[in-house]
């Protein structure tokens, strides 16, 4: 059996180290996605790239004027997604990975007030514009959500402990079957 108490030691001696939710900065983007170049001519491709690349320079220079909002109705765009994103480097950071590794966007989102809109950032699969939608704070998960991992793990030891202990102790001069009769 685990007791509460052991439950909340082990939480405590790991909580910064297993259970740190890490500051996030909420931001919604709009991606212009890469022209499908299948079946066109090398020059109508670059054309279309560079008509891509100055269509995402103007929202976000509009982005920055009016607002992302504001540009977005005025492109007639809808937002593609909202994401958190941490400064670490695990996990892409909580960039899409289709987008490949972004850390300009990051440093955008952490260095920048909220409302903020980024300049056009060029990603593995278009043109990205990012809008810093809230900051969160760190935290800790909390004790509920992960007592039944805590649990299943101080079981899992205390059971191999038991185990140790059961074969130390043994007569491993008498027979196995004598052993395993007499054991429960």
């Amino acid at each position: 059996s685990i007791s509460n108490d052991e439950i909340n030691d082990v939480y405590n001696n790991e909580k910064d180290e297993k259970y740190l939710i890490e500051e996030t900065v909420s931001m919604e983007y709009i991606l212009f996605e890469n022209i499908d170049s299948s079946g066109l001519d090398s020059t109508d491709i670059v054309d279309l790239q560079d008509s891509l690349l100055q269509h995402a320079i103007d929202f976000a220079a509009d982005a920055d004027i009016m607002s992302f909002h504001d540009a977005l109705a005025e492109y007639e765009l809808i937002a593609s997604d909202t994401i958190k994103v941490t400064e670490s480097f695990k996990n892409n950071s909580g960039i899409p990975f289709q987008m490949g590794v972004l850390r300009q966007a990051v440093r955008f989102g952490f260095d920048n007030k909220i409302g903020s809109s980024s300049d056009a950032f060029t990603t593995d699969n278009g043109i990205a514009v990012f809008n810093i939608i809230k900051k969160n704070s760190s935290s800790y998960k909390t004790v509920s959500n992960v007592e039944s991992s805590i649990k299943r793990s101080l079981t899992k030891n205390k059971k191999l402990e038991y185990a140790k202990n059961f074969f130390k102790d043994l007569n491993t001069n008498s027979k196995w079957e004598e052993i395993a009769n007499e054991s429960d």
